[in-house]
């Protein structure tokens, strides 16, 4: 197993992350030119000064020597700790301890709007879709009761929604004014009870009918508005198109809630009952996250495989943080049974070598290369099932700096430079 100076590799390093590691080396190294000059001095007062002097002198220079030696052990020891500090930030050292891990079910899916967080607007009337002055586009931001688009009938001959309108209000007023009349004529026994019902049935279905009308029509045509506070997802029409009754206009959609969809291979069927969790990965930004952290629930999974379908679904709602786009494709972990004691290490910690993964471990002052079998994953850490026990201290953040060290043969161990 190949090892590497670990004082070799963090000289290294340091250079490579700072820049005032030079300047630190050389501020060493003056001491010690201090030290002989001041031996030099001592030497040239030796021959000035009587013999009387020379015990105190003495004393002098050996209290000087006893404070540098302090001096000089505490900066020893600074840098000692400094250098330890810096190895193990540098390198994100992980010691190994039996930890917990879960099954995992690698697998692909996608991201839904969740069941109620998306709603599609319809036309409640033929006519002419008509933009007006509001520029609509995907994404865009819209609030509750914002009129959107105008569905115009002045062009047209049958199902005129103007038209529609000014018979509804005649009408409207017209048994509005039978009514009164009716109740008036009641009052006085000339017309009976029955009659007056009668009218009054007849005058409420015309304001009912009045009002429906009312509610979505103004000035130019019926008015389609949002009855919810998101954003645009899909407009389903153009300017100036011709739209039938109940037809889709657009789609907004609020944003808060997603649903994570994983397509699951059947063979894992009977493992499906055991899932409660699972970390995806977006692929547009290749960010982890976890339904867990996403205040996420499974939902349900499917009891049985589409049509031409070798996998069953199971679906997770979950909190959309403000970076998840519905309709992207998500690569998942789903995660099962608990693996009691395991040995765990970071994703970050392996290297891959003609197919066979490995690590480095510090061995005293060196590190070592060390081979290693993997059994699954879930997205951030690997399950190590050879090659690690507890209490080894493995690097788990810039193994290509070691690799690459142990590459060099520019420096023999514990050389230095100046």
């Amino acid at each position: 197993m190949k090892k590497i100076i670990l004082p070799f590799l963090l000289f290294g390093y340091l250079a490579w992350g700072t820049a005032c590691s030079s300047s630190n080396k050389q501020g060493e190294h003056d001491p010690q030119h201090d030290t002989e000059a001041a031996h030099d001095h001592e030497g040239h007062d030796h021959g000035e000064h009587d013999h009387d002097h020379e015990g105190e002198e003495h004393d002098h220079d050996h209290d000087h020597e006893e404070a540098s030696s302090e001096h000089a052990g505490h900066d020893h020891t600074s840098e000692s700790e400094k250098h330890e500090h810096e190895h193990n930030e540098a390198y994100g050292m992980l010691v190994i301890a039996p930890n917990k891990f879960q099954e995992v079910i690698h697998t692909s899916g996608n991201i839904m709007p969740a069941q109620g967080d998306e709603i599609t607007l319809t036309a409640n009337h033929d006519g002419v879709v008509v933009f007006g002055n509001k520029s609509l586009l995907p994404g865009e931001q819209v609030r509750q009761g914002e009129n959107l688009i105008t569905i115009s009938g002045k062009t047209m001959i049958h199902d005129n929604i103007e038209a529609t309108f000014l018979d509804s209000k005649t009408a409207y007023e017209t048994a509005k004014a039978n009514y009164e009349r009716a109740k008036l004529l009641n009052a006085d026994k000339i017309t009976s009870d029955q009659e007056l019902a009668e009218i009054k049935m007849a005058f409420e279905k015309a304001r009912i009918n009045y009002e429906t009308i009312k509610q979505n029509y103004s000035s130019g045509g019926q008015k389609i508005s949002a009855n919810s506070s998101g954003y645009i997802k899909d407009i389903l029409v153009s300017e100036g198109e011709f739209v039938t009754t109940g037809q889709p206009i657009l789609k907004i959609t609020k944003n808060k809630r997603l649903v994570v969809k994983a397509d699951v291979p059947q063979r894992f069927f009977p493992m499906l009952s055991k899932i409660k969790t699972a970390n995806f990965i977006t692929l547009y930004d290749q960010q982890l996250h976890k339904t867990e952290e996403l205040n996420g629930k499974l939902i349900s999974y499917g009891k049985s495989t589409g049509e031409n379908s070798l996998f069953t679904p199971i679906y997770f709602e979950i909190d959309n943080i403000g970076n998840l786009l519905a309709g992207s494709f998500v690569e998942v972990y789903l995660k099962t049974s608990e693996v009691p004691n395991a040995i765990v290490v970071p994703k970050t910690a392996l290297l891959e070598e003609a197919g066979r993964y490995y690590v480095y471990v510090e061995a005293g002052e060196t590190f070592e290369k060390r081979y290693v079998t993997i059994d699954c994953n879930d997205g951030e850490n690997y399950h190590i099932t050879d090659g690690l026990k507890a209490g080894d201290h493995v690097a788990t953040k810039n193994p290509y700096l070691i690799k690459l060290a142990s590459m060099s043969s520019a420096l023999p161990a514990h050389s230095h430079q100046h």
